[in-house]
């Protein structure tokens, strides 16, 4: 069964950082993108905190449904392999009684 997924394929903040760093170097805050009563940057804005906010809440997402998912096939394999090794089992218990019956058939006939 793999592994969950490390920290680094479910943090989701690089975008964050990478806009807040665009909005620095370029000398502009969410404040006065908000005060800006330009639709382009207010609207920008609201995109900026919804990115954050699914930044934030996705990884926690991700996570219980990757172990809802491992915890299915964790329980599939199981049966699998139970199934499997009881599939074994019942072929070799059925070929050692073949092999008694020949052998007393055998007996018999002596």
């Amino acid at each position: 069964m793999p592994d969950k997924a490390p920290a680094g394929q479910t943090d989701l903040s690089a975008d964050n950082h990478e806009t807040n760093a665009k909005m620095t170097e370029a000398g502009v805050t969410g404040e006065q993108l908000a005060r800006s009563n330009e639709p382009d940057f207010t609207g920008a804005l609201t995109a900026k905190k919804q990115g954050e906010e699914h930044s934030d809440t996705t990884p926690a997402a991700v996570r219980a449904s990757e172990s809802q998912t491992l915890a299915a096939a964790t329980g599939d394999a199981k049966a699998t392999g139970l199934a499997a090794v009881a599939g074994l089992t019942g072929a070799k218990g059925n070929q050692a009684q073949k092999s008694a019956a020949a052998e007393n058939a055998t007996k018999s006939k002596d």
